[in-house]
């Protein structure tokens, strides 16, 4: 079946809301609903390969409900998921764990201009890198890991950035190593 959707990249990760059919007027079936499109749209979206979801049903089929989801890639990561009802049977699905790639550069031109109130370093924006997909932070405290090249010897240095809210993607620690790859 063919559903109408909406999708939005947003700093808190992304939205992926989907019209629901109802069979016959009875209770909708939300997991099945939010499964699909997972499947389909997320995971395009999210450039992060095949996903395999996961949702428990919601406990109402009231507005506002919100139900948990989880998507596993083809590597062993996990996507975390909310699966909200929204109004005229639509469901909204939001990825918590994830930084969308557009959300990435985004995080790459604050850490180049943190790096330079902070810090003595010569950062121009190529010299940051943090890839150019999105990225999946598994847990609270973790890492999001890029790369600083010094531009007056090409040297390569690990470089990471420590996103403590996901809700709030400006503000950050960014740490460089102060030895360069071997």
């Amino acid at each position: 079946m063919a559903l109408p959707r909406i999708i939005a990249a947003a700093a808190a990760g992304l939205l992926v809301t989907a019209a629901a059919s109802a069979c016959g007027g009875g209770e909708r079936d939300y997991p099945a609903l939010a499964q699909q499109l997972i499947a389909a749209d997320t995971a395009a979206l999210l450039e992060l390969g095949p996903l395999r979801p996961s949702c428990e049903p919601p406990a109402r089929q009231d507005v506002g409900t919100e139900f948990p989801c989880r998507a596993d890639t083809e590597d062993g990561r996990t996507v975390q998921l909310v699966a909200t009802i929204a109004v005229d049977g639509e469901l909204e699905v939001t990825a918590t764990n994830v930084i969308v790639a557009a959300d990435v550069t985004r995080i790459e031109d604050r850490a180049v201009e943190i790096l330079r109130e902070q810090t003595e370093l010569v950062v121009e924006r190529a010299n940051f890198d943090c890839g150019d997909t999105s990225v999946i932070i598994d847990v609270a405290g973790e890492v999001m890991a890029c790369t600083y090249t010094d531009p007056a010897t090409g040297a390569a240095h690990d470089a990471t950035i420590d996103i403590a809210d996901l809700t709030d993607l400006y503000t950050f620690s960014v740490d460089v190593a102060n030895d360069p790859r071997p």
